[in-house]
C-alpha cells in the first residue's frame, strides 16, 4: 500500500513539474520576444530610446483600439525622448514600435485576424457606425499615408509605424521591416504581416521570410 501511494506521490510530482517547465518555456519565450524587439528599439533610437507601458482600457480610441481583444493585457510604446505619453494616442510622431500582449497566443492571433479584416474596410463605409471596428478602421487609415507593419509572433501583436518614413539612414521601407522582423523570428521562419505599400496607400496581407 506505501509502494503504491510513493508512486503516486511521485506521479504527481513529475506531472507538477511538467507543467511548470511548461509555463516557465512560454514565459522565457515571451521574454526573448520583448527583449528582442526591444533590441530593434534601441538600434533605432540609441540613448534617445523611451519605454511607456500602457495597461488596456476598453472602449478607448488610438492605439488602445488598435490592439482591442479579448485577452489583451497592456502595450508598450518605444519612442525618442521627445514623446509625450498620454493616454491612448492618436498621433504616433515619436513612435518606433508598439507591442501588444495578449495573455496566450490564440488571444493574439485572434486579435491580428481582427486587424486583418478591418485593414480592407475603409472610414467612408464607417461612417455613423459605433464600436470597435470604425475605431480601428479611422486609426488604420488616419496613419496610412506613413506607413505601417503589422505582425504576431507569440503572445504579441507589433505594429511598426511610419515605415515609410524610415528612422535609419539609407534605409527603404522594405528594408527597415525586414530589419524589424529579424529581430523576432528566425532566418527563413514565414510569418504574417498587414503591410502599407508605400506608393499606393493601400494595405496588404502577406506572407514573407526574413532573411538576415
Amino acid at each position: 500500500m506505501k509502494s503504491k501511494y510513493n508512486s503516486l506521490l511521485i506521479l504527481i510530482i513529475s506531472l507538477i513539474s511538467c507543467g511548470v517547465k511548461i509555463v516557465d518555456q512560454r514565459m522565457g519565450t515571451d521574454k526573448e520576444v520583448f527583449d528582442s524587439a526591444s533590441q530593434f528599439a534601441k538600434l533605432v533610437l540609441g540613448k534617445q530610446l523611451r519605454k511607456h507601458f500602457t495597461e488596456y482600457k476598453r472602449g478607448e480610441v488610438g492605439v488602445d483600439a488598435l490592439f482591442e481583444s479579448d485577452g489583451m493585457m497592456g502595450y508598450t510604446t518605444f519612442s525618442n525622448e521627445l514623446y509625450q505619453k498620454g493616454p491612448s494616442p492618436l498621433d504616433v510622431k515619436g513612435c518606433v514600435l508598439f507591442a501588444a500582449n495578449f495573455k496566450n497566443e490564440e488571444n493574439a492571433k485572434k486579435a491580428f485576424n481582427q486587424l486583418k479584416s478591418n485593414s480592407a474596410i475603409r472610414a467612408s463605409e464607417v461612417i455613423g457606425m459605433v464600436g470597435v471596428l470604425p475605431v480601428q478602421v479611422r486609426f488604420l487609415e488616419q496613419n496610412i499615408s506613413s506607413g505601417a507593419l503589422i505582425t504576431q509572433h507569440d503572445n504579441y501583436v507589433f505594429y511598426l509605424p511610419a515605415t515609410c518614413e524610415s528612422s535609419l539612414h539609407g534605409s527603404n521601407s522594405k528594408d527597415y521591416e525586414n530589419l524589424f522582423l529579424s529581430f523576432i523570428i528566425e532566418q527563413n521562419q514565414e510569418i504574417e504581416i498587414i503591410n502599407v505599400d508605400c506608393e499606393m496607400d493601400t494595405f496588404l496581407i502577406k506572407k514573407i521570410k526574413v532573411s538576415k
